[in-house]
C-alpha cells in the first residue's frame, strides 16, 4: 500500500532486487485500477476511495454530468415523492377521487346491494339440526311445518341425504310413520327435491341396506315398499327399478317394488301400500276394521292375533268403539262360547292396559245407553248384559261401581217366580266373588 501511495505522489521507493516481490500479486490488479481512474493530462483526479479486491469506485461526486435539464424542480414543485402539489392550487371533489377500480380508495357511482349470506350446513351439523326436524314431523304429521323448518337451513346439496334419514328413521317406526314419509316424498318432490336428488337418495338407502337389515330385518322389503310407493306417485322413473343395486339386498329391494308394479290395478293399491292406520281413518272405517277383527277373534279363538290386530290400528283413542262393539256382538250371538271368549278377550287388555280402564268403562256405559234399542231386536238383552257384567266384574275388567249404572227396566214376572205375575219396578244385582 506504501509503493502505491508513492507512485500516486510521483516517488519510486528503493527496493533490493533480491528481495522477494511480496505483493506481487497485487500489482497487475493494481495498475489497471489506477489507469482506469486516470484523469486526461491537464486535469485534476477526483478523489477516489480503493476498495481491496474489488472494480468498484465509489464517487463522491453526486452532481449530474450528463448536462441535461436547466436545474428547475420536477413539475413545477408538484412531484416527487411527499409533496402535496402546487402551492396555491386548490384541487375540486372531482379531481381527488380515486378513478382506479383496484384501488382501494376507490368510490363508484352505483349503489351497493347487501344480500345476507346463509352458509351451507356441515356434516355435523346437518346431524346436530337435521334429525330432531324429522323426529317432530313423524309426531305431528305436518308438512307446512316441516318445510318452514327446512328453509331455514342451507342443505342445497345434501337434500338427498334428508330423503335417505327420513326413510332410515320411518323404516325403524310403524306404518302410520312409513305412511307420513310416503307422503312428504310426494309433496316435497318438484317443490324441494329434485329428481335427481331423489333418485341419488334411494341410491343410497339401497347401497346401505346390508348395515340397516342388521338393525331393521324387514328394511329391504320395506326399501321395496317406498320406491313401488314413489314410482307410483311419479317421483322416481319406473326405470329406477331396472337398475343395478351394490347391495344383496338392494337388488331384493328392486325385485320387490318391480312385482308390486306388475300387481294388476297396482298403481291403485299402492296408495294404500302402509294402510290406513292411525287417527287419519274415518269413523266408520274404523268400526267396520274393528267389528271384523272381533268376528275373526270369536270364529278363530286366537288371543294374540287379535291384540296384535289391535295394536296396529293405533287408535287408542277410540278403543271405546272396540268394547262397545265387543259387549254388542256377544249380545247378539247369545252363546256361552261368545261370552268367554270376549271376557278373555276383554280381561287380557285391561290386564296389559292395551286399553285404558276409561277406555273400558267408556265402552260399557254406552251399551247401558243403548240397551233399550238393543232391546227392541234383541229380547233377552238387558239380562244378558247384567250376566256379563257381573262376570266382568269377576275377572277385574271393570270396578263394582260400574254395574250400579246398569238401566233397570220394570218387566211381568211370571207366577212361577212366586210374586203373583206382579209388575216389578226395578230390580238390583249383587256380585259375590
Amino acid at each position: 500500500i506504501t509503493e502505491q501511495i508513492a507512485q500516486q505522489n510521483g516517488d519510486s521507493p528503493q527496493r533490493d532486487s533480491d528481495q522477494e516481490d511480496t505483493i506481487s500479486p497485487l500489482k497487475d490488479d493494481y495498475k489497471r485500477k489506477t489507469k482506469r481512474n486516470s484523469p486526461p493530462p491537464g486535469e485534476k483526479s477526483p478523489r477516489a476511495v480503493l476498495t481491496y479486491g474489488s472494480n468498484k469506485v465509489k464517487q463522491t461526486d453526486k452532481h449530474s454530468r450528463t448536462g441535461k435539464g436547466r436545474g428547475l424542480p420536477k413539475k413545477g414543485g408538484a412531484g416527487g415523492k411527499g409533496t402535496w402539489g402546487k402551492p396555491g392550487i386548490v384541487y375540486s371533489e372531482e379531481e381527488l377521487q380515486c378513478r382506479d377500480q383496484n384501488d382501494i380508495d376507490y368510490e363508484s357511482d352505483e349503489e351497493y346491494i347487501i344480500h345476507a349470506t346463509n352458509p351451507e350446513l356441515t356434516e355435523e351439523e346437518f346431524e346436530i339440526n337435521i334429525p330432531p326436524i324429522l323426529k317432530d314431523f313423524l309426531h305431528h304429521g305436518d308438512i307446512d311445518e316441516l318445510e318452514d323448518a327446512l328453509a331455514g337451513l342451507n342443505v342445497s346439496t345434501q337434500k338427498h341425504k334428508v330423503l335417505s334419514l327420513a326413510i332410515n328413521m320411518a323404516m325403524d317406526k310403524k306404518a302410520t310413520e312409513r305412511e307420513l314419509v310416503s307422503t312428504l316424498i310426494s309433496e316435497l318432490y318438484g317443490r324441494y327435491i329434485s329428481q335427481k336428488a331423489m333418485q341419488k337418495g334411494f341410491r343410497n338407502i339401497l347401497n346401505a341396506l346390508d348395515d340397516t337389515v342388521l338393525d331393521i330385518p324387514g328394511a329391504a322389503e320395506m326399501a321395496g315398499q317406498f320406491i313401488a310407493r314413489a314410482v307410483a306417485d311419479d317421483c322416481l322413473p319406473p326405470a329406477f327399478v331396472k337398475c343395478d343395486a351394490a347391495s344383496e339386498n338392494g337388488r331384493l329391494a328392486l325385485k320387490k317394488a318391480e312385482i308390486l308394479l306388475k300387481v294388476k290395478h297396482g298403481m291403485s293399491r299402492l296408495d294404500n301400500i302402509w294402510g290406513m292406520g292411525g287417527a287419519r281413518q274415518t269413523v266408520e272405517h274404523l268400526r267396520e276394521k274393528m267389528i271384523l277383527l272381533i268376528k275373526e277373534y270369536f270364529s278363530s279363538s286366537d288371543l294374540e292375533e287379535g291384540i296384535r290386530c289391535i295394536k296396529d290400528l293405533e287408535v287408542p283413542h277410540f278403543h271405546h268403539e272396540l268394547v262397545y262393539q265387543m259387549i254388542t256382538l256377544t249380545l247378539e250371538d247369545g252363546t256361552d262360547r261368545t261370552l268367554n271368549l270376549a271376557l278373555k278377550f276383554l280381561q287380557a287388555l285391561a290386564t296389559s292396559n292395551i286399553v285404558t280402564p276409561n277406555e273400558i268403562q267408556q265402552g260399557y256405559q254406552r251399551v247401558f245407553d243403548t240397551i233399550s234399542d238393543l232391546a227392541l231386536d234383541i229380547p233377552y238383552a238387558p239380562s244378558m248384559l247384567e250376566k256379563f257384567c257381573a262376570f266382568s266384574v269377576q275377572d277385574d275388567i271393570i270396578p263394582e261401581s260400574v254395574v250400579s249404572g246398569i238401566p233397570t227396566r220394570g218387566r211381568k214376572r211370571y207366577v212361577s217366580e212366586g210374586d203373583g205375575g206382579q209388575l216389578k219396578e226395578g230390580m238390583t244385582y249383587e256380585v259375590t266373588a
